[in-house]
């Protein structure tokens, strides 16, 4: 019989940095968690844990992928507010006819709509 789990094996390398032996703690998170708050939790419970450890221990991070994720996060807010503020001009530029309003005309371009044939 086998055994199916949502897992991985256990790390059973040793691993190195500039010769001495070290430990490497992979993080891994599920799909509803979200990437910047595992992160944010994982640094505190390290920033925890260096209380209680002896001074001479090291902790190095190693391959931070939040970086990616915030630098994501900061495009897509960017590129929303460029979207906006284009869409807000355009708006404009088609709507000022350089003449005043009258109650008659309306000062957004419905001739760009599509008309119903009701």
């Amino acid at each position: 019989m086998a055994q199916v789990r949502d897992g991985y094996d256990p790390q059973t390398n040793i691993v190195r940095q500039d010769g001495v032996r070290s430990v490497l703690m992979v993080l891994l998170k599920n799909g509803s968690a979200s990437t910047l708050s595992v992160v944010a939790g994982a640094k505190q419970a390290m920033a925890n844990v260096l209380k209680t450890v002896n001074s001479a221990v090291r902790v190095k991070e190693f391959s931070d992928q939040s970086v990616f994720v915030r630098a994501a996060i900061s495009g897509v807010v960017r590129e929303g507010v460029i979207a906006g503020a284009l869409t807000a001009l355009m708006i404009l530029l088609f709507s000022v006819r350089g003449e005043a309003p009258s109650s008659s005309r309306s000062r957004f371009p419905f001739r760009f709509l599509p008309r119903s044939r009701c």
